[in-house]
């Protein structure tokens, strides 16, 4: 969707601080549901599946050297629980805090395959690419929800959290 010149300028730019948050546009959508918007964009529903590899993309650049893990905490948990009104129950690891926690596997290398998506859409933009980088563990609340590759939280123990005013 873009070029590789505006690509390596938006990489520049989050590392330096520019953009302050990343997330994603996730829209859940079969192909068969975008495909109309090939001739005319307003035919087909906003947002591409990106919630399975938001993070994976960011920790790849990590590994590319594009920018620093300290950056994408930042831009994907802390900035983003601020700007929400949710810091710090959410986006910090602190006391009082929700225990929403990220173990890593930096060297972690695995294609993105639209075989393996558990999305409802189960299809990635990014089918086929290489990433390097990688979530193994993930904590919600301090309860295990996601662990080597499967997710193993139970449907329904989300909670709202309100804003801080």
């Amino acid at each position: 969707m873009r070029t590789k010149e505006d690509t390596e300028r938006l990489w520049k730019l989050v590392d330096k601080g520019y953009v302050t948050t990343i997330g994603s546009d996730h829209g859940p959508y079969p192909k068969s549901d975008k495909l109309p918007g090939e001739k005319n964009i307003w035919d087909a529903p906003n947002g591409i599946p990106g919630v399975e590899t938001s993070m994976r993309l960011m920790l790849n650049g990590v590994n590319e050297g594009r920018t620093t893990l300290n950056r994408v905490v930042e831009t994907m948990c802390y900035n983003p629980a601020k700007v929400y009104g949710l810091y710090p129950k959410k986006g910090a690891i602190e006391v009082g805090a929700d225990a929403d926690i990220v173990i890593l596997d930096m060297d972690k290398e695995e294609v993105v395959s639209n075989d393996k998506v558990i999305s409802k859409c189960k299809w990635s933009p990014y089918d086929g690419k290489k990433l390097k980088g990688a979530p193994e563990l993930v904590m919600v609340r301090g309860q295990i929800v996601f662990k080597d590759g499967v997710v193993v939280g139970k449907p329904g123990m989300g909670q709202f959290v309100a804003r801080v005013k």
